[in-house]
């Protein structure tokens, strides 16, 4: 998780941890705008409204969870083969 972080969401949550080292501060926030309301959450993927990698298909429809690599799971949809997510694997087809 810490070293190959897959959910563009543990990515932004990683990257917002304090660094002593000046040379290493984190000068831009890695998120913007508000958490959504838990009561009321956005459909689809409920991170799609801060994710900066957001598409149409993340606003329409829950992700799935996914294998990642190394017993590594991520529910997003660019990690779904073929879901239409423009960062997402392609799985090439056999020709008949």
């Amino acid at each position: 998780l810490f070293d190959h972080p897959a959910h563009p969401y543990t990515r932004a949550l990683l990257s917002s941890i304090p660094s002593m080292d000046p040379d290493h501060r984190t000068e831009v926030p890695p998120l913007a705008g508000d958490p959504p309301n838990p009561i009321n959450p956005p459909s689809g993927c409920r991170f799609h409204t801060r994710c900066a990698h957001a598409q149409a298909l993340c606003s329409e429809r829950v992700p799935t969870l996914s294998p990642i690599e190394q017993g590594q799971v991520a529910s997003c949809w660019m990690h779904v083969a073929d879901s239409g997510h423009t960062e997402a694997p392609v799985l090439l087809k056999e020709a008949a």
